[in-house]
């Protein structure tokens, strides 16, 4: 099953990451993907077919693929991907949960996911690391037991430690798209550090508008761990009443934050000691692929 719909049908968040660009496309299930769509991944495809998949997204270049299932098929995926023909095999193994809105806002629950770029987010994406420049693998172990991971040569292996280093770089780039894209990004997959939600706000600040609109958005997906910068937020939307774009998003981020409750202590301790697990077992089994080239590929014409 597939859908193909316009942007219309996309949340807000997705509407202003994409620019009204084009179509999106989703599919449920595992039936086989074409070769063709991927040729500029080489050894790719046996991973994206992977039985264990449910789910893909892709709008406009910009594709996830989400796997479930148990440690086995992880391992099945992880020796797959190790060897495929890319330049750079970075695997992310993060706390929390694997979540994904389908079009209709629907989660979608996932362990693995692979993520790959091209075309028109691929091209917006220029030298970004953090937006994934060659296919990258993320795993949410909640429901694995890490032990039980086999990491295959030929992989980088990274943690949310170096994910928010990456981030905080990114947030400083010259790009504006860079900086849109990863104020949201850092939200999702860091929700209760606060040094994240600080870096974001600065983006408040931005000289772009379309950038100042992520970052509103980024910090209502927040809730309290924004509430230090509603003044910001609701200054920034009373001195802007005639721009119809400021007016929605960050009436919206200041309404979202302003209704939040404290986040469950328990969830945050879970991801506490999630984090704290994740980072012991990557800092003993670091894997770095030594003929990795963290050089960008060039845009395909």
């Amino acid at each position: 099953m597939n859908a193909i719909r316009g942007v219309t049908c996309l949340s807000l968040p997705l509407l202003l990451a994409v620019s009204a660009y084009g179509l999106g496309q989703e599919e449920f299930g595992n039936a086989p993907l074409g070769e063709p769509n991927y040729s500029d991944w080489p050894g790719i495809m046996p991973t994206i077919n992977h039985e264990s998949r449910v789910y893909n997204s892709w709008v406009n270049g910009n594709e996830y693929f989400c796997y479930r299932g148990d440690e086995a098929a992880l391992n099945e995926v992880l020796a797959r991907f190790a060897q495929s023909e890319s330049p750079l095999r970075e695997v992310f193994i993060l706390p929390g949960e694997g979540v994904r809105k389908t079009f209709d806002g629907v989660d979608m629950h996932y362990g693995w996911m692979l993520h790959i770029q091209g075309g028109i987010s691929r091209a917006v994406s220029k030298e970004a690391v953090a937006l994934d420049l060659y296919p990258t693998l993320t795993i949410y172990p909640r429901d694995l037991s890490l032990e039980s991971i086999n990491l295959p040569d030929g992989i980088t292996l990274l943690d949310i430690h170096d994910l928010r280093e990456r981030y905080g770089e990114a947030l400083k780039s010259q790009d504006q798209e860079v900086r849109g894209y990863v104020a949201s990004l850092w939200a999702g997959a860091d929700p209760y550090n606060p040094a994240a939600a600080s870096s974001i706000a600065d983006l408040l600040e931005d000289p772009n508008g379309w950038v100042q609109s992520m970052a509103a958005l980024s910090l209502g997906r927040l809730g309290t761990l924004a509430a230090a910068y509603l003044e910001s937020l609701k200054t920034i939307k009373a001195s802007q009443p005639d721009n119809a774009q400021i007016q929605e998003v960050f009436g919206r981020a200041i309404e979202s934050i302003e209704r939040s409750g404290a986040p469950a202590a328990d969830a945050v301790d879970q991801f506490a000691r999630d984090t704290a697990a994740i980072h012991e077992f990557v800092q003993r089994h670091r894997v770095v692929d030594p003929t990795s080239i963290p050089n960008p590929v060039p845009n395909p014409q």
